[in-house]
């Protein structure tokens, strides 16, 4: 069931090279943090807490610092190409399709029963391809790469951040300043198109930190510093994955029992087994199922046939609205010798319902005087001589009022009956003709109905009884009838498990390997409070002080997300489809990292050069575990699994191809950065940077790449408390390695403005 789990790994975007971002303060985006060993002021805090007593000429340490910096995060909208033609199931997330094959266990002796004496093999597969067409917009499995095509939104995304550092109170054992920053290192909210861009869909990640910090310096010269983490982070995802459930090697097997179905769906039923539910549903098979010594017996359909006829005393059923056969002509195919047997039987079983109402309806009638025998004192035993109306006994009507299922009718009692020849047509010649029938005919013309002579009920020309006019003659006794004495009306058909039973099948086994990806789709929330810690030591070597050594030692953090999951499993073919919701634990683990700086001051020039180490390679990926989990299938022989049943089933997918975080490797990052500090306190700052991706060039999975980064920035000091910068960082992601193709440099661009204040 991992598998229903496995689209989480888009929290990863926040720890990923191109989504992490490092850049929180101004001067850090102006830098691309080459900011380390020449930190200074409230945001020295949180990238070197070391520094905080550190002397700078904009950064009194008899003053407090406080910094106020706006973040935008702007990635333009851009197409890619995935190449999938170099890979095989397996190898990540790509839609390869799925085709399904269900074999039936039968015993051999009856398969050579089946087809000597009914000409149909019942070994012979069913093939179904999933409802998913494959990357080359064919159905099933297909081996064939292709070159698949996606994009992304442009994104913006607004972050602000808190800094404070405190001035320096001095004592016998040092130096000492505290701090705190609010900062939100990673967040991202972006949606992604095409089916190359399927696996990150939609996705919204934010984390927040709030880090107190403390530091010791002795004389300026070196300097310890130390500061907790608290972190907290959510995100919402939507997006779809590709798992492979088998290969042709190996195919995926689903076994299942005919024991286990009430009714086998007819996605299971192989074409031979089709054509053997028809014969014995059209009796067309009996005969040979006989020789064979099955002692096999149906023909419903045949028998329905046979059933249906004009109303008349001795087809009783007929009386209240059996209809012509040929309403079931749309479930049975003579031509291809299949029957759709549910559709045939949910039929009957409509018109059966209408038959009993209406029975219901003329036995209240009766009971209501609405019905009664008027035949000149003569009874209905001698028909002839009571139904055939002359110029001395014509045919009177009357009419009464009755309420049908609440609402009013009016009703005819046509007396002494009607002569049979109404059901033949309108007028006959003749001395004992309809002519006779004067108002009664006419009033039947204009109804659209005729009178059966036998009975006195009122029939449309279908057949159908007018519950609202039933006629007046006999109470009739049906020849068959349901257990409440209704009419039994049409008889179901036989269906694949019963058939299955009557061919001596009935502890079969049903077979069905699958070969290729299904589709998952997901929805899926987390968040946690997570924690870690930074510390940071700093020397000053030289009696200038103009050289400053740093070395920063960032904790791993461990994510324990909690939350929710809902996802659907688009299996298809014969095994169907199934949902599932459930309670989400995600871990994932924040690298750890080590900053080694060194930056020397020229006066008013200040160069520092910026080495980072991030163990990417280290700590949880993606640990995921659910608990409380809700199964509900959607079609196919999943909707009678148990979900036992179906947690196994789900067991196939093969969890090691969407595992993101597999072959991931430590990075280091390489940053150079350049202050001028000019006459009027004006800081100018540019830098470049190469930050490498941990994420394999090669495998489909997250789309990072190295990066080229560039930045500037300017800080000016006004009436000396309040200061205001404006910083802009360049990120150009190299992607001509990658599997991920955009015909050229992947963009990331931060803009930060901040107001800086001295009390």
């Amino acid at each position: 069931m991992r598998i229903f789990l496995a689209l989480i790994f888009l929290y990863s975007l926040s720890i990923a090279s191109g989504f992490k971002i490092s850049e929180q303060s101004f001067k850090a985006t102006a830098l691309n943090s080459a900011y380390v060993a020449g930190a200074f002021g409230a945001d020295s805090a949180y990238y070197n807490p070391a520094n905080m007593g550190f002397s700078h000429p904009l950064s009194d340490t008899d003053k407090h610092d406080l910094d106020i910096t706006f973040t935008g995060i702007y990635i333009p909208g851009f197409a890619f190409t995935t190449d999938t033609s170099s890979k095989t199931i397996g190898e990540g997330s790509i839609n390869w399709g799925l085709s399904t094959t269900t074999t039936l266990g039968i015993n051999p002796d009856m398969a050579n029963l089946a087809k000597t004496f009914l000409g149909v093999d019942l070994k012979a597969p069913i093939e179904v391809p999933s409802e998913v067409k494959n990357q080359n917009g064919e159905w099933g499995f297909s081996e064939r790469g292709a070159l698949v095509e996606g994009s992304a939104d442009p994104t913006f995304f607004p972050i602000p951040k808190i800094f404070y550092k405190s001035k320096t109170l001095k004592n016998e054992w040092g130096n000492w300043n505290v701090g705190a920053s609010f900062t939100a290192p990673s967040g991202l909210a972006m949606n992604w198109n095409g089916e190359a861009g399927a696996f990150l869909r939609n996705v919204m990640i934010a984390m927040v930190e709030f880090s107190p910090s403390l530091s010791w310096n002795y004389n300026e010269r070196i300097s310890v510093g130390v500061s907790p983490r608290i972190l907290y982070g959510m995100g919402n995802f939507q997006n779809i994955v590709f798992v492979p459930l088998g290969t042709k090697d190996k195919p995926g097997e689903v076994i299942t029992n005919i024991k286990d179905f009430d009714e086998i769906p007819s996605s299971m039923v192989p074409p031979a087994m089709a054509q053997l539910i028809y014969a014995v549903n059209t009796a067309q098979g009996n005969f040979l199922a006989g020789l064979a010594g099955l002692g096999v017996s149906g023909g419903g359909h045949l028998n329905n046939k046979l059933r249906y006829k004009m109303p008349t005393l001795f087809s009783p059923e007929a009386w209240f609205g059996m209809p012509d056969p040929s309403v079931f002509a749309p479930f049975v195919d003579d031509v291809n010798q299949s029957i759709d047997v549910a559709g045939y039987n949910r039929k009957v079983e409509e018109i059966n319902a209408t038959i009993k109402k209406n029975w219901q309806t003329y036995q209240n009638e009766w009971a209501n005087g609405n019905l009664d025998w008027r035949y000149n004192d003569k009874t209905c035993i001698s028909q002839t001589a009571i139904c055939l109306p002359t110029l001395f006994n014509q045919v009177p009507n009357q009419s009464y009022k009755t309420q049908i299922n609440g609402v009013e009718h009016t009703g005819y009692k046509f007396v002494n009956g009607v002569n049979y020849c109404i059901q033949n047509g309108y007028t006959t010649s003749g001395f004992f003709g309809c002519g006779n029938l004067s108002d009664t005919m006419r009033e039947a013309q204009k109804l659209g109905a005729y009178v059966n002579c036998y009975t006195g009920t009122f029939y449309d020309f279908n057949g159908n009884l007018q519950t609202s006019n039933p006629g007046p003659c006999s109470y009739p006794s049906p020849t068959e009838t349901d257990s409440d004495g209704a009419p039994r009306g049409y008889l179901p058909l036989m269906d694949a498990k019963q058939v299955a039973e009557k061919f001596g099948m009935g502890d079969m086994e049903i077979t069905t390997k699958l070969i290729g990806a299904t589709k998952v789709e997901q929805k899926s929330n987390g968040a946690d409070l997570a924690f870690g810690y930074k510390l940071a030591a700093s020397v000053r070597p030289f009696e200038s002080k103009k050289t400053t050594l740093s070395i920063v030692y960032t904790s791993p953090v461990t994510f324990n997300l909690k939350g929710s999951l809902d996802a659907t499993t688009y299996i298809g073919g014969s095994v169907g489809d199934v949902n599932m919701k459930a309670d989400l634990n995600l871990g994932v683990t924040l690298p750890s990292s080590v900053q080694i700086a060194i930056m020397h001051s020229f006066e008013r020039l200040s160069v520092e050069v910026v080495c980072e180490k991030i163990y990417w390679s280290k700590g949880d990926k993606f640990a995921f575990n659910f608990s409380n989990p809700k199964f509900t299938p959607l079609s196919g022989m999943v909707m009678q699994f148990s979900p036992q049943q179906l947690e196994g089933m789900m067991d196939l997918a093969d969890y090691g191809a969407v595992a993101m975080g597999d072959g991931w490797q430590d990075t280091i990052a390489l940053r150079l950065g350049v202050t001028y500090l000019t006459k009027k306190n004006v800081l100018l700052m540019a830098s470049a940077a190469f930050d490498q991706s941990p994420v394999p060039q090669e495998k489909i999975g997250i789309p990072d790449s190295n990066a080229y980064m560039f930045g500037l920035g300017a800080r000016k000091t006004f009436k000396e408390k309040w200061n205001a910068g404006l910083a802009y960082s360049l990120s150009l992601k190299d992607g001509r390695k990658s599997i991920y193709q955009s015909g050229g440099f992947g963009q990331l661009h931060l803009l930060s403005a901040s107001l800086g204040y001295q009390f």
